[in-house]
């Protein structure tokens, strides 16, 4: 089982982690001082203007970013989580991360093993989330 994350303003920029590497991200980020905000539905956002307090006023589900459907991680909050992974990679940095978890990178319509989880991942998905908001789906395999 995977998780897709796809950039919201680069559509074609996708990473795609296993639920174990996923999860294992999601915790050193929480140990690094990341306080998840908490993901959006994305229908919610349909008919908003972009005023920043009108979309920070949703009632976000305060944690889901392990969604059986799509999610939208807010741009606050991807960039949270992109500098405490930063900080992750200072305290954890001599350690690998899961070994047994295969990490993908997608690359147009061409999906290709990149490399194993560890601290090249980490950087990669601290480096995804400074990009901005992005949605989490949630695959039975990688495509």
């Amino acid at each position: 089982m995977y998780y897709r994350l796809c950039s919201q303003n680069k559509p074609n920029r996708t990473l795609i982690l296993t639920r174990s590497a996923w999860h294992r991200f999601l915790e050193m980020a929480r140990q690094a001082g990341w306080n998840p905000m908490g993901t959006v539905h994305p229908d919610m956002m349909l008919g908003l203007s972009s005023v920043y307090d009108e979309i920070y006023s949703l009632d976000h589900d305060n944690g889901t970013y392990t969604p059986a459907d799509s999610r939208l991680v807010m741009l606050d909050d991807a960039l949270n989580l992109g500098d405490a992974l930063d900080r992750a990679f200072m305290t954890f940095e001599p350690q690998a991360v899961s070994a047994y978890a295969s990490f993908y990178r997608t690359s147009g319509d061409r999906l290709r093993e990149w490399a194993r989880p560890g601290i090249g991942t980490l950087l990669e998905l601290a480096d995804f989330c400074h990009s901005g908001s992005f949605f989490i789906e949630n695959q039975a395999r990688p495509r």
